[in-house]
């Protein structure tokens, strides 16, 4: 057939053609090329469909021709092999191709079309709408055997639906607008692939835009989606079912990356719950909005990933920023999870069931290493409970907030990695935590470095014109049970709350040097403790000391077996007794301790309270030369006159109570066994009270269980004990 028979045969059921319809009989065959507007070029602002309304009757097609050239055999027989390519037109009605088997490709492009294009169950070689402004696209379970363009300025008042669709390349939407502002489909969102295969990538870039989210259910898409520099608005209103969920990836398989970056914006929870992501899941700055709306159960949430399983490695990293919780659980990552200078914010309101928890990775499995550094910065709890990672945790310069507020009892936990493991180290240098840090039963097979950490959760908050005791807080580090392969470095930080670190494996050194513990016990709270090493076991040294190593509070270590030296040289504890106050009274608890080296508590050491190291075991020396021992008695408080007290204590070397030690209390040594010397020159002992004994190191006869097998005494101190 002609071209002259085309147009001949086309009068038949179409007797008034216009001229923009006899030119695109023309284009269609071989040889010819595509109707345009009065313009030859695309961007030129005559063929802008925003300005549609000035076209004149010349530049209209009836959608129904469209279709005759699609559906008549005849017809269809002779477009040539390069498609329909219509550009600059307005088409009128309908573009209604439903179960069409089209052999040819379709080009809208930069056209105005009154009515949606339908494609159900059509299938084509490829679609061009870039440009386009329709009603909306409904290709729902189409067969699309090359790529779909959506780019370019399409635009659709309505919805873009693929439903089950099968596109054999990729869906390009780069600058393309869906405003569903006509929603043909009210349980759907603004663009749905759900369940669709598409065999290429998911391009939403260049200010793509999506009024009401876009739906990714159970979409299988070979290559990635990427989202970058657009906006996705379908925030949380009440009332509104549908709304709160912006990105719906549920159970969706990712042949390549999921890639939500570089400017994104997006209003509503990004949700890819049990989706299976082959290469890496990127949102560095980007944006997630879905703070808590009450009464809007899809609010609260912005990143919802649960049991999501990416071979590659999680990014939120770089100026992310999301409002609303970010919920990993089980989600395995085959990579590295960086959430380098991110932003996590969803800070308790006790009016909203969905705040409190900025970041919840429980049971998470990381097999490269987790960073949260850079200024990181997390307002509610993160929640790492059970988590596993193959290599290192880094928090360096973070920053968690979520202290414990009046008449709230699930705040008060800023970061919760119980029962985690780690394959490598766990860096906490220069943090800022307030709030709780539990690592209660964790395994950390490097190293704990916590090099000037500022961690503080207080039992009270001062609310004028009192402070204000909040139950259930003032533990600022629970470790018990904690594992760690190598060293523990706590050096210069700055804690307050209770360190709890009983029953501990620490395989090096605890290295405190210049700490500073504050949490003194009260009335109120009389279980306080400054740091508690209760039966843990130290493999080398415990280092507190240094000029400015100062504990307020007990520092207990009865029961703890340390490989190397205990060392207090230079440091201040305080911990004065309180009248029914239970663990006041006493700055250093070494209670049955086992110490491979020695107990050094020399040189401008200060002890407000009593030192603690009855029944202990020390396997070389005992030296407090030029330490400063003190103690302010209580009437009714039983030993609150003794400042150290070494009852049956075992010391393989030396004793040095000399050159500047100063006792202001008993010094008691009953039943002690020491291997070396007992040396006391020019120490000084003063008794605060006379129970008949005066002081316990030199009494009115001498102790018969103080055994000194191969040393000696040497007595040149000062020694006043006053009768009263």
């Amino acid at each position: 057939m002609s071209q002259v028979n085309l147009k001949t045969f086309a009068t038949f059921p179409f007797s008034d053609l216009s001229a923009a319809e006899l030119k695109l009989l023309e284009d269609v065959t071989p040889g010819s090329d595509a109707y345009r507007g009065p313009a030859d070029r695309h961007a030129d602002p005559a063929n802008n469909p925003a300005a549609a309304d000035s076209w004149g009757p010349d530049r209209e097609i009836r959608a129904e021709l469209i279709r005759w050239l699609c559906a008549d055999r005849a017809a269809a027989g002779h477009v040539d092999a390069r498609g329909m390519t219509i550009q600059a037109a307005k088409i009128t009605g309908p573009v209604d191709l439903s179960f069409l088997d089209i052999p040819f490709p379709i080009q809208l492009l930069s056209c105005r079309l009154s009515e949606s294009v339908i494609l159900r169950y059509a299938s084509l070689p490829a679609l061009n709408l870039s440009g386009s402004w329709v009603k909306s696209l409904i290709g729902d379970l189409a067969e699309i055997r090359g790529t779909v363009f959506l780019k370019n300025g399409f635009k659709a008042s309505g919805q873009v639906l693929f439903r089950g669709a099968r596109i054999g390349g990729n869906l390009n939407c780069d600058g393309g607008i869906i405003e569903a502002s006509e929603i043909s489909d009210r349980e759907e969102l603004a663009l749905s692939v759900e369940g669709a295969k598409i065999s290429g990538s998911l391009l939403l870039r260049k200010r793509f835009h999506a009024g009401r989210g876009i739906n990714l259910f159970l979409a299988e898409i070979g290559g990635n989606v990427v989202c970058d520099d657009a906006t996705i608005n379908n925030p949380a209103v009440a009332g509104d079912n549908q709304s709160g969920i912006a990105v719906n990836g549920e159970g969706a398989k990712i042949g390549g990356s999921v890639l939500l970056r570089f400017g994104l914006r997006i209003y509503g929870g990004v949700r890819f719950f049990r989706a299976d992501v082959s290469g890496h899941f990127e949102c560095d700055r980007a944006q997630f909005s879905n703070a808590a709306v009450q009464g809007v159960p899809e609010s609260g949430w912005a990143l919802n990933a649960e049991g999501a399983k990416i071979s590659g490695s999680l990014y939120l990293r770089d100026q992310f920023v999301a409002d609303g919780v970010v919920r990993l659980r089980g989600c395995q990552v085959g990579g590295n999870f960086i959430c380098d200078a991110g932003q996590f914010r969803n800070p308790l309101d006790g009016e909203e069931p969905e705040t409190g928890t900025a970041l919840d990775a429980q049971a998470i499995k990381v097999t490269g290493f987790v960073s949260m550094q850079k200024d990181a910065s997390f307002a509610g709890r993160v929640f790492l409970r059970g988590a596993s990672v193959g290599l290192a945790v880094d928090l360096r310069n973070a920053h968690l907030i979520n202290p414990a507020l009046l008449g709230k009892p699930e705040s008060g936990m800023a970061l919760d990695l119980a029962a985690a493991k780690i394959g490598g180290s766990f860096l906490l240098r220069d943090a800022e935590i307030k709030g709780q840090l539990s690592l209660f039963g964790a395994q950390v097979d490097g190293d704990l470095e916590c090099e000037r950490l500022k961690i503080a959760s207080p039992h009270q908050v001062d609310l004028s014109p009192h402070p204000v005791d909040l139950p259930s807080t003032g533990i600022a580090l629970n470790a018990r049970g904690i594992k760690v392969g190598g060293y523990m470095n706590l050096q210069e930080a700055r804690v307050e709350g209770d360190l709890r670190m009983f029953g501990a494996e620490i395989g090096r050194e605890l290295n405190c040097i210049n700490c500073n513990f504050k949490s003194p016990p009260t009335s109120k709270r009389p279980e306080a403790v400054a740091l508690d090493l209760y039966t843990a076991n130290v493999g080398g040294a415990l280092l507190l000391r240094g000029e400015q190593f100062k504990a307020e509070g007990l520092i207990r270590f009865a029961g703890c077996m340390v490989g190397g030296d205990v060392d207090c040289d230079k440091g201040t504890f305080i911990n004065p007794a309180q009248a029914d106050v239970q663990r006041s009274g006493v700055t250093l608890d070494g209670f049955a301790s086992k110490v491979s080296g020695s107990v050094l508590l020399r040189g401008n050491f200060v002890s407000e309270g009593q030192v603690q190291l009855s029944s202990a075991t020390i396997s070389r020396s005992l030296d407090c030369g030029g330490g400063r021992f003190e103690v302010d008695p209580i009437q009714g408080v039983p030993h609150s006159d003794v400042a150290l007290r070494a009852e049956g204590i075992n010391v393989a070397g030396p004793v040095l109570l000399r050159k500047g030690f100063t006792a202001n209390g008993e010094v008691r040594l009953f039943g002690a066994q020491i291997d070396d010397n007992l040396d006391c020159r020019k120490g000084t002992f003063t008794a605060q009270k006379d129970p008949g004994t005066g002081i316990a190191l030199f009494p009115a006869h001498w102790d018969p269980k103080l055994r000194i097998p191969r040393g000696q005494v040497v007595a040149a101190a000062s020694i006043v004990s006053p009768k009263y």
